[in-house]
Parts: structure tokens; sequence; C-alpha cells
């Protein structure tokens, strides 16, 4: 591991398309989960996506939020490196397309 990946003890900033994403992990994956397929779809391909650019940790993420860790430092820097393994232009086109979707009930 990286010390980048060490160091989460300290809040780290999360931006705000990453935080949106990471809203839609918890709903996806937390112990409340709802059932939607369609969501847990979007996000299984988001995570994929970012496994394919080098993130290695959608594993780990995934299981820490559904024991219920959704706002730790670790989450966050999870969220992050996983933003960043996607990028920031693409994370928000991939939330707008879903969104998009999610309006003409298509997912």
């Amino acid at each position: 591991m990286s010390a980048r990946q060490h160091a989460v003890d300290q809040r780290e900033p999360c931006p705000e398309s990453f935080a949106l994403f990471l809203g839609f992990l918890i709903i996806a994956y937390g112990p409340n989960q709802k059932n939607d397929a369609g969501l847990r779809e979007y996000v299984d391909r988001m995570l994929s996506r970012a496994s394919g650019a080098g993130f290695a940790h959608a594993d780990i993420l995934t299981t820490m939020i559904a024991n219920g860790e959704k706002d730790s430092p670790r989450v966050r820097h999870l969220a992050t490196v996983l933003g960043e393994a996607i990028g920031d232009s693409e994370m928000i086109a991939s939330i707008k397309d879903f969104a998009d979707k999610r309006k003409a009930g298509t997912v």
C-alpha cells in the first residue's frame, strides 16, 4: 500500500461527484439496502470501471459499507481513490446518464 492509502485518519475531502456516488453505494450495498436492481447494476458497472482503471479495493469498500461503515475516514478515502480512478468528468457523466435513464424508467 502507498503512503496515501495509509493516511486515512484525517478528514479527507470527498469531491461532490464521488460523494454522490458514495451515496449510491450506501443505498445499494448498505445494511438497509433497497431492492433496486437498476441502482445495483449501475453501481456494479462503476465499480468494474474503477477496477479496470486500477482501483483495487472495490471488495473492501463494499464490505465496509455492507457492515454499516458509511462515513468513516477510510470509506471517504476509498471513495475518493475510486473516483480518481474513474475521473471526475466520467463520474459526473455516468451519474447524469443514470439519472436520465431513471427518469425515463429504463433502469
